[in-house]
């Protein structure tokens, strides 16, 4: 004895429409999602481009004011010298020197890291080796 066995389906067009529903829900939030992680590349990188740009602007002002520092500082030694001036002036003039250059290498190293974060954030982290040379 041999037995067959057939199904036919006459309609199966709800099922087919919820799978292709589905799938264009499933697009939609992929493009949302994708949108989204654009967006925020995109507003970080501008952060970190603005942060640099400062911290340039900042480099410059603190290099000019460390070189300022050091002039005065071989001013008063001259001066003292020719005792015009005293040590405790030499003194508070190398302070001053000494504060302005901790500050220009602390903003150094700020620029540096906000360098460094704005290649990767392009996605070319390598980059900045050539910056720090």
């Amino acid at each position: 004895m041999v037995g067959v066995e057939m199904q036919w389906n006459l309609f199966s067009g709800f099922s087919r429409e919820k799978r292709v529903k589905a799938t264009k829900q499933l697009v939609e939030e992929a493009r949302i999602a994708s949108d989204n992680a654009q967006a925020l590349l995109e507003a970080s990188a501008t952060v970190v481009r603005n942060k640099v740009t400062v911290l340039e602007r900042d480099l410059q002002s603190l290099l000019l004011a460390r070189d300022q520092a050091q002039l005065t500082t071989t001013q008063v030694q001259e001066r003292l010298a020719e005792q015009l001036a005293s040590v405790k002036d030499v003194n508070e003039a190398l302070l001053v020197e000494e504060e302005l250059g901790k500050a220009y290498y602390t903003a150094l190293f700020g620029y540096f890291l906000a360098a460094a974060e704005y290649y990767n954030l392009l996605g070319t982290p390598q980059q900045i080796s050539a910056l720090i040379q």
